[in-house]
């Protein structure tokens, strides 16, 4: 090795998470400074170049689907950056199963996660036991919370208090903090629940509401208004009801004679985007989400709250799927990989023993993670994997010999005539295993530009991308 790469320091992503921000102060709020500190130091000690710090506030750790977090493994996926750094264990999940998929994902990518808090070594078996295990107890102790909270909710609602900071119009809280009747606004609710029984419409029924109490409401407002059960004298947690918690405002015959029928959606049929997780939007590099509201389905820049897009992209379906798929096939042709030889097709028997495995895995894998939440022994743990393991083994050898003896037949056929056959989840997988990222740049207003024009793709895949026709959004 070389003076010169010996002497290279990793790229690290900080990592940063706070459950919730609003309120919140003292020492049991691990800040995001606090935690950006420890990361600091973090990467010092291990001589590590941190290149970027991304932040997910007001998210759980008990979910995958955290924006910062997928962002941070992309990075790592899309060799950015070697090492994720993360203050505390818990900082970077609180699910188990979910923590370990990341890692792994990490892992397989060539890079690798630091955890303030739990520094042991992963590559050997008991530090990857130590780990898992320490997982395991931040998904406890987040159950933990979730069932202290859910008990104070329900004492709460046993004592006849609203669980909300807000009293519905009509009402006010009194000192206890449970639901007495406003005469000041009452009378307009009861006129709301009469008015919308009669066929008023929302448009006429903002307009009471603003004569009568002097305030502001919107048209979105009035269905949670008429479908709330406060008005009858309830409080709803969950699936919990506390019935008679204090005085209603309209009878429950009223409340009925207001209710309409939900209007029914269309049901949207089909698999995701063929794009889903590759195009983005170039102005804040975020997964671009899919908007079928309109005519025709759009690729949308998320704007999540909190982080505006300084340019949120937006652009037809159907002329960035075409461009980016025939940019594909024709790499593929170019490059001599479009003609290989195709499965004429596997028997019924082969096809069983496939999902028959899968499904076995999935379970060995489950009963591993969750054996100590079911209290076993270490005996019955014991008895329990092997049970499982033989069963896998089993599957696996009748797999193997029916594989060897399988004399399907094999045909050659080219990607392009093959690709009319694929559904857009098969296509998506296809393109997917070369191309990483798409990127989408923001219309100009007043241009009606090409879709070549407005999408970015890979170097090595731009000379093959043809010029359709302007961008149909």
């Amino acid at each position: 090795m070389s003076g010169r790469n010996a002497s290279r320091r990793e790229r690290a992503v900080g990592y940063v998470r706070v459950s919730r921000v609003a309120g919140r102060d003292g020492d049991s709020f691990i800040s995001p400074d606090v935690q950006r500190d420890t990361i600091d130091a973090l990467a010092t000690g291990k001589r590590l170049r941190v290149v970027d710090v991304i932040e997910d506030l007001d998210q759980s750790g008990g979910k995958d689907d955290r924006p910062g977090f997928q962002r941070a493994i992309e990075l790592v996926e899309r060799g950015k950056v070697d090492v994720i750094v993360c203050a505390k264990l818990n900082r970077f999940a609180r699910n188990a199963r979910g923590a370990i998929d990341a890692i792994e994902r990490v892992e397989r990518a060539g890079g690798r996660v630091i955890l303030g808090d739990c520094d042991v070594d992963p590559s050997t078996p008991t530090g990857k036991l130590v780990r898992g295990f320490l997982f395991l107890v931040a998904e406890w102790e987040l159950d933990v919370a979730r069932e202290s909270w859910a008990t104070a909710k329900s004492v709460a609602l046993a004592n006849g208090k609203k669980l909300s900071t807000v009293a519905p119009i009509g009402y006010a809280f009194d000192e206890s903090h449970r639901l007495v009747v406003d005469d000041q606004t009452a009378d307009a609710v009861r006129e709301l629940f009469r008015l919308r029984a009669a066929g008023a419409g929302a448009g006429e029924l903002v307009g009471v509401l603003a004569e009568r109490t002097g305030r502001t409401y919107y048209p979105q407002s009035i269905g949670h208004i008429i479908g709330n059960r406060a008005y009858v004298g309830e409080v709803v947690y969950g699936n919990a009801v506390k019935v008679g918690a204090h005085t209603p405002i309209v009878t429950e015959t009223e409340w009925l004679a207001a209710q309409r029928e939900p209007r029914k959606r269309l049901k949207r049929t089909g698999t995701k985007s063929l794009l889903s997780g590759i195009v983005r939007c170039s102005g804040c590099d975020r997964p671009m989400g899919l908007d079928r509201s309109g005519d025709v389905p759009i690729y949308r820049c998320p704007r999540i709250a909190g982080r505006p897009c300084p340019a949120p992209a937006s652009i037809a379906c159907a002329g960035v799927d075409e461009l980016v798929a025939d940019a594909v096939l024709a790499w593929a042709h170019a490059e001599q990989l479009d003609e290989q030889p195709v499965d004429a097709g596997d028997d019924d028997e082969l096809i069983a023993l496939r999902e028959l495995e899968r499904r076995q895995v999935d379970a060995l894998e489950t009963f591993a993670i969750t054996s100590a939440d079911l209290k076993l022994d270490a005996g019955a743990v014991e008895k329990g994997l092997a049970a499982r393991q033989e069963a896998l083994r089993d599957t696996r050898e009748r797999l193997a010999d029916l594989e060897d003896s399988d004399t399907s037949a094999a045909v050659r056929t080219s990607l392009r005539e093959l690709w009319p056959e694929l559904d857009t989840g098969e296509r998506r997988r296809l393109i997917g295993s070369v191309v990483d990222v798409v990127l989408v740049d923001r219309r100009i207003p007043g241009k009606r530009a090409a879709v070549v024009e407005r999408v970015t793709l890979p170097d090595w895949l731009a000379p093959f991308a043809s010029t359709p026709a302007p961008d149909a959004e």
